[in-house]
């Protein structure tokens, strides 16, 4: 850089210095040359610096660009729900539908009038002053007991319901609802078929909660099923909740009172059905009924049936008053 700065001041004071021309023109030419090479060296010097300073300017746009784009496409993507979203929409569904139906549900109680039994002593002469006392049974009236129970479902506001046949299929029984408020009203059967086991019964009552039947169309294989019944004739209105396990099952179902039964087309689910649940409502994640339990499998686990929404469907066409 000193050769640099020489060169400079060589020219610079070469124009105060007396001398002839053509010396004059000589070093006039050489100052020239010296101050091109001068400026091309520190213009090439600078060049790179200037250009990668340009370059990375515009790299840092094209970055910054983008980023905003980036963000801009994930605000419009829709995000899926999340396992533990579902699983909870899932939950509260099933919560909803319960609630809508389980004051539209009740359980039904048999009773009967039975002989009362009373113990007494029947005094024996076995001979020489020996006497025994043989205790004996012997009848002391009637009295009406409890001898079975299953479920129905409100399906009108004016106090209609639907249950099993083969739970109210005694003509000498008395049959009474209790309601999920506790009370309790005697109960008149109005239809009943075998064939399909339906039945139709009837309690002096207005403005009943009750339920809808859903559509052939609406029921699918593997959807949410919920069952609702007096479980064991015990444990009023418990839910149990599975899926539908097949749409059409023909089955053979035996009653208590040995009476067989020849179902066709019916639902299969993996909700708990038990014992006492006849006649109560399967139910899908609306509250629309899509069956009524009806069987269960001896000796298997979940294996438990319904008749279709469309066969009470019918069947209440035919005989529902009015």
């Amino acid at each position: 850089m000193a050769h640099d700065i020489r060169a400079f001041r060589m020219v610079a004071t070469h124009e105060l210095m007396p001398c002839s021309e053509r010396a004059s023109d000589r070093s006039l030419l050489r100052g020239l040359v010296m101050l091109t090479v001068i400026l091309l060296t520190l213009g090439l010097s600078a060049a790179p610096a200037h250009g990668q300073s340009l370059r990375g300017a515009v790299a840092q746009r094209r970055s910054q660009r983008l980023a905003l784009l980036h963000r801009a496409t994930v605000a419009q993507t829709p995000v899926p729900p999340s396992t533990a979203t579902r699983q909870f929409s899932e939950e509260e569904a099933r919560i909803r539908a319960v609630e809508q139906a389980t004051d539209a549900v009740v359980s039904v109680i048999i009773s009967k009038h039975l002989p009362v039994l009373q113990q007494s002593f029947e005094d024996i002469d076995l001979g020489n002053g020996i006497h025994l006392r043989v205790p004996t049974m012997q009848q002391g009236g009637t009295s009406q007991q409890v001898v079975g129970a299953g479920s129905a479902f409100f399906v009108s506001a004016d106090g209609y319901l639907l249950t099993n046949e083969h739970v109210v299929s005694d003509l000498d029984a008395q049959y009474t609802v209790l309601l999920n408020s506790g009370n309790s009203m005697n109960a008149r059967v109005i239809a009943r078929d075998p064939v399909h086991d339906i039945a139709l019964l009837h309690v002096a009552r207005s403005g009943t909660a009750f339920l809808t039947l859903a559509n052939r169309n609406d029921i699918h294989l593997a959807q949410t099923a919920i069952a609702i019944g007096n479980t064991l004739g015990k444990f009023h209105n418990t839910v149990s909740v599975g899926v539908i396990s097949s749409l059409h099952r023909n089955i053979q179902a035996s009653a208590s009172n040995g009476k067989v039964e020849q179902l066709t087309s019916v639902l299969q689910t993996d909700a708990a059905i038990n014992a006492g649940n006849s006649g109560g409502p399967l139910v899908n994640l609306q509250g629309r009924v899509i069956g009524m339990n009806t069987a269960h499998a001896n000796g298997a686990e979940n294996v438990g049936f319904a008749i279709p929404a469309d066969t009470l469907r019918s069947f209440l066409e035919d005989n529902l008053p009015g």
